[in-house]
């Protein structure tokens, strides 16, 4: 039977909308702000200016801080953005947006940049009630500013004098920041050398876990490393005090369902984030066995990403440490 999976799960739109390196090419820099909390400076989600019209990427208002959660469905191309009573749909295909009720917004369409869904935000803001600013005289540079009501910060000279230091260390860093590259050919020698630390820091590794048989092993074995862990409806009522933890540590969470309502998962999935999640439609991938994620890992190639999707049960427990420890020893880049 074929199965559904609405997923928590950021890599899954990385791989939909084919998501460029952080070495693109981007001539303007803006940081951008959410809440009260001031972002790294990314390439990659770096903010757009089109016609005098801001745009950040859409999963800026994933975001608790200011109530509004994400949906992107796969299959459809569409990108909803909704907080408890309203909601914006941006369909990626025509390039339109409309709310709940059907009414289009054709002067704030999205657009794509850096391989990802952008929205404008000044529009979106407004729409879910919150404020925007665009803050030019910073001394550094300009923030794009999306907060509420309720900040701790309420005016814009306050909060660019609260993260200022911040500021200049997160543009240092970005100006600074060089891709990892290959090594230069060097021609053998006769004399020994020793062998160098393997660096793979360029492949990005997705860690998936399929159910909760022995979920508390590995959350224990993971630690902080990023990861998901798919669960069907009935393993998450069974087991609220595990996904209470996941949500707690960070880890994301997706629903496993067999034949039924997509809509039904996804509204399931939000009642039990409780607004804080990032939902995707996607199938369920195929589980493998940690002894033949080696030869996976040792094929990927660079500049590459590669995810291993584990059954959550005993071999997985007793097996990931040596293969975490071997992730860790490559220097390969896990994130979700």
């Amino acid at each position: 039977m074929r199965r559904k999976l609405t997923a928590l799960a950021c890599a899954a739109i990385a791989a939909a909308l084919l998501v460029v390196s952080p070495s693109g090419a981007v001539t303007e820099v803006y940081f951008t702000s959410v809440g009260d909390r001031l972002l790294p400076l990314t390439a990659a989600d770096m903010p757009v200016n089109l016609n005098g019209v801001m745009y950040v990427p859409y999963t800026v208002f994933n975001a608790s801080a200011l109530g509004t959660s994400v949906f992107f469905s796969q299959s459809s191309q569409i990108v909803q953005i909704l907080n408890s009573s309203k909601e914006l749909k941006f369909n990626l295909q025509t390039m339109q947006t409309e709310d709940a009720n059907g009414r289009i917004y054709t002067n704030s369409p999205p657009i794509i940049r850096n391989g990802k869904a952008y929205v404008p935000a000044s529009f979106v803001s407004g729409f879910f009630g919150l404020k925007y600013s665009f803050i030019s005289n910073t001394g550094v540079e300009s923030i794009v500013r999306i907060y509420t009501a309720d900040s701790l910060y309420p005016t814009d000279g306050e909060f660019v004098a609260a993260a200022y230091t911040r500021m200049k260390l997160y543009l240092n860093d970005y100006l600074t920041y060089t891709p990892p590259s290959s090594s230069p050919y060097t021609p053998p020698s006769n004399s020994p050398t020793p062998s160098p630390t393997p660096n793979y820091s360029d492949i990005q590794v997705s860690l998936v876990f399929i159910g909760a048989e022995r979920g508390y092993d590995i959350l224990t074995t993971l630690g902080a490393l990023p990861s998901a862990f798919y669960l069907t409806a009935d393993e998450i009522r069974l087991n609220d005090d595990f996904v209470r933890r996941l949500i707690g540590v960070g880890k994301q969470i997706g629903l496993v369902e067999l034949e039924g309502s997509a809509v039904t998962a996804a509204e399931y999935l939000r009642e039990v984030a409780v607004y804080r999640s990032e939902l995707i439609l996607t199938e369920v991938p195929d589980t493998i066995a940690v002894a033949d994620a080696y030869e996976l890992l040792a094929s990927a190639r660079r500049n590459s990403s590669i995810t291993f999707e584990f059954a959550a049960d005993a071999d997985t427990a007793e097996s990931l440490e040596a293969f975490l420890t071997e992730l860790k020893r490559g220097q390969y880049f896990v994130s979700n």
